[in-house]
C-alpha cells in the first residue's frame, strides 16, 4: 500500500492531481480512495487530497502516515507534516517556498511553478508537473496510464500542453 498526500492552495490544482492519480491507479488493476479537505473559500486557502493505492481493497480513505508528499505551498507542509511517515519522500515546488526545516526522509525540489511559467507562460501546469515527478519516483503509476486518465478529463484543446508538463516533470526527477 502507498499512501500519498497532496497540499496546496486553492486553485493550484491540488484535488485535480489527487484525482488523476487515484483514476490512473484503478486503471491499472489497484485499489484507490481518494479524499480531499479545502477552506470554504475556492481560492486562496489551505487544500489538502489523500490518495491511497493498495493491491487490497482500502477500507479508510485517509492517510494516516504519507509515503510520498507533494506540497505546492508552504503552509501545506507546516499543517500537515505530522502526517508524513518517517522514510517519506517530500516533493515540493522550490519556486514558491524553501522550507525552513526537513520533512520526511527525503526533500525533492521540484520548481514546478517555475518551470510552468517558463515553458507554457502560466503557472497552471505545475500540478502536472508534480504529478510527473512524484509517479517517477514512486512508480507508483505508469507515465502511459496517466496519459490516458488526462485524455479522459481534459478538454482536447488543453491535453497535449499537460502532456508536455507531465513529461518535463518525469524527466526532472533521476
Amino acid at each position: 500500500m502507498k499512501q500519498i498526500m497532496f497540499s496546496g492552495i486553492g486553485g493550484q490544482g491540488v484535488i485535480l492531481a489527487a484525482n488523476i492519480l487515484a483514476r490512473s491507479a484503478v486503471k491499472e488493476g489497484f485499489y484507490s480512495a481518494q479524499s480531499q479537505a479545502y477552506g470554504s473559500e475556492s481560492r486562496g486557502t489551505t487544500t489538502r487530497a489523500e490518495v491511497i493505492v493498495a493491491k487490497d481493497f482500502v477500507d479508510f480513505p485517509h492517510v494516516e502516515k504519507a509515503d510520498y508528499f507533494v506540497v505546492m505551498a508552504e503552509a501545506g507542509l507546516k499543517l500537515f507534516k505530522d502526517k508524513l511517515s518517517k522514510d517519506a519522500v517530500v516533493i515540493y515546488d522550490g519556486s514558491v517556498f524553501k522550507p525552513e526545516k526537513k520533512a520526511g526522509k527525503e526533500m525533492i525540489d521540484i520548481s514546478a511553478t517555475e518551470l510552468s511559467l517558463e515553458n507554457f507562460e502560466k503557472p497552471l501546469f505545475a500540478n502536472i508537473i508534480m504529478i510527473g515527478a512524484l509517479i517517477k519516483k514512486s512508480g507508483v503509476v505508469s507515465i502511459d496510464t496517466i496519459k490516458k486518465v488526462l485524455k479522459e478529463v481534459l478538454p482536447e484543446k488543453a491535453y497535449n500542453t499537460n502532456i508536455e508538463a507531465l513529461e518535463l516533470g518525469y524527466n526532472k526527477i533521476s
